[in-house]
């Protein structure tokens, strides 16, 4: 009897050793399940917070200014365009902050580099100034004896005052073909004479 009471003891110890174990073993199991996914969860999170820092290239455009220019070759009241104008570009380098993810979203910028990479051409106009001088018109006068110093004078007067009215319509007649493109055709010329006929001329 006393065997089987021992016995019976030594399995009960054995049992309860056992169970304990299997406790403690269930327990570390779980802290290591809680562990992994409080660790995972805080990766996670990092991740979705992680940033980057990138250069980020940017171009603008810089206006032309406009410029006038006296021209007295150019009748007064007249422009032309002497050379037109061009924007130019301006570089801009950032470093720029932004998540990872969200669509990478930017955090924040800050300007690292500026320069001018294509200088702007400025837009000139020239604007005339040239005034003609007032020119001789020739009349149709009667025939009138008159001594030879008057008729000389005047002689001389309508002389210089053709030269003067064709020196005018030259530059006229070359400005207006030259601002139609059609410097070097028989324009210019034409324009010369429809000039000296307006003044009384041909």
């Amino acid at each position: 009897m006393s065997l089987r009471k021992n016995g019976k003891k030594k399995i009960k110890k054995s049992n309860k050793k056992i169970s304990k174990r299997m406790i403690i073993t269930l327990v570390v199991l779980l802290l290591v399940i809680i562990g992994g996914a409080i660790t995972g969860v805080v990766l996670y999170i990092n991740e979705q917070n992680r940033t980057e820092t990138v250069e980020v290239v940017e171009t603008e455009s810089i206006p032309f200014k406009k410029k006038t220019v006296k021209d007295s070759n150019l009748a007064k009241g007249t422009t032309k365009v002497k050379q037109k104008g061009v924007n130019g570009v301006k570089t801009k380098t950032y470093k720029v902050t932004r998540w990872v993810h969200k669509d990478q979203s930017e955090i924040g910028r800050v300007l690292i580099k500026e320069e001018v990479t294509k200088k702007p051409k400025s837009k000139i106009t020239a604007k005339g100034t040239y005034v003609a001088p007032t020119y001789y018109q020739p009349q149709q006068t009667t025939t009138t004896k008159k001594n030879s110093s008057s008729s000389s004078s005047n002689s001389s007067s309508q002389s210089s005052a053709r030269a003067a009215t064709e020196r005018y319509c030259r530059s006229y007649a070359n400005n207006k073909a030259s601002a139609s493109g059609m410097l070097y055709s028989s324009m210019p010329e034409t324009y010369y004479r429809q000039c000296m006929a307006s003044m009384g001329y041909y």
